[in-house]
């Protein structure tokens, strides 16, 4: 299933993910948390060595993966191929 929390700044957004996530930990499951310009540049640092599929197949593997600050700054090209995959 996919989820997207929207709403203005400091509204709780992060926190909402951060004690959702903490839920599924508690359950025994695990997390991937990453904000969009950290899975651009997983998308960078794996390029060369072409393993972008890989890498990105081990983020979901976790019971729950929360990109976060989706929509704060400009999307590059590397993060937004890595929020495709």
């Amino acid at each position: 299933e996919n989820l997207a929390i929207c709403g203005p700044a400091g509204t709780g957004k992060s926190f909402f993910l951060e004690a959702l996530g903490q839920k599924v930990i508690d359950g025994g499951g695990r997390v991937s948390w990453l904000k969009l310009e950290d899975l651009g540049g997983l998308v960078r640092a794996h390029r060369p060595d072409d393993q972008v599929t890989k890498t990105v197949q081990r983020l979901l593997r976790a019971d729950l993966v929360i990109v976060d600050d989706i929509g704060l700054l400009p999307v590059s090209d590397d993060a937004a191929e890595g929020l495709y995959r």
